[in-house]
């Protein structure tokens, strides 16, 4: 019943093939560079403080009624470059230290606008 030409090549198999399943896999990871991890550190800190200017009840108002959905704003504010989000920190907090009022506010909301206007995010200005 037993071919034996056929049972050799099998068994051979069978046995280097079990004996391969025990070898180490190799890794395609690399090191991470200090400066990578602190520069997503920074960003991460730095989308984190717009947001919590952005959840303010008077910016949110102030973009819901110029007809900017907040939810969609701040996920914007997660894909802008490093150059624009420390653009726009810098703007928020030169405002925020100043005791924003309502034309502070309204320059809040103007530089969030023209920033999604500018990414194509919304069509505000085509609206029109």
């Amino acid at each position: 019943m037993h071919n034996p030409i056929f049972v050799k090549p099998v068994v051979f198999a069978l046995i280097s093939g079990l004996l391969c399943l025990g070898l180490p896999q190799g890794s395609m990871a690399g090191m991470i560079g200090t400066d990578s991890l602190i520069e997503a550190q920074e960003r991460q800190g730095q989308i984190e403080r717009i947001n919590d200017i952005l959840a303010k009840d008077n910016v949110r108002h102030q973009l819901i009624r110029l007809g900017v959905d907040p939810a969609n704003a701040e996920a914007r504010v997660a894909s802008l470059s490093n150059a624009e989000l420390l653009n726009l920190e810098t703007s928020l907090n030169g405002l925020n230290k100043a005791g924003a009022g309502a034309v502070e506010i309204f320059g809040i909301v103007f530089i969030v606008i023209l920033i999604l206007e500018l990414l194509d995010v919304t069509n505000f200005v085509h609206g029109i």
